[in-house]
């Protein structure tokens, strides 16, 4: 089983997204011969994922951004490696749900992050079912 996930940096529900991974692979009714998280690396939600697979002995596939590619900042590296990731079919994807908090935003508050925004896009264009997590 192939778990991707994407949420947003400033989660800190370790109690919420443990419950929630654990929840998807409970629900799969074939035997699970292994489990691959794949994550972008980033603050919060993705490490926090990572060490909580770490810890059920699943395999973990990171997929960093590429900020700087020849030395040059790229301000949609996050973007292209959500792509990426989603393009790398996956049975399921988990992703945090928290209001947008980046300072300056214009639009109104109520959306999602936008990389988590932007990933569950990929997710749903690519076919992959998609569960999400709410803090408590």
């Amino acid at each position: 089983m192939r778990i991707v996930v994407t949420g947003p940096r400033q989660w800190e529900d370790y109690q919420a997204l443990e419950s929630g991974l654990r929840q998807v692979v409970m629900e799969v009714e074939r035997p699970l011969i292994a489990i691959t998280l794949t994550e972008g690396e980033a603050d919060g939600f993705d490490l926090m994922s990572k060490e909580i697979a770490e810890s059920f002995g699943w395999g973990v596939h990171p997929v960093p951004a590429l900020w700087r590619p020849g030395g040059i900042y790229d301000p949609k590296a996050g973007f292209a490696r959500n792509e990426k990731m989603m393009k790398e079919g996956h049975d399921i994807c988990v992703a945090g749900i928290m209001a947008c908090e980046k300072k300056g935003c214009a639009i109104d508050r109520s959306h999602h992050s936008h990389g988590t925004a932007n990933a569950i896009r990929w997710a749903r264009s690519e076919g992959i079912p998609l569960r999400k997590v709410y803090p408590s």
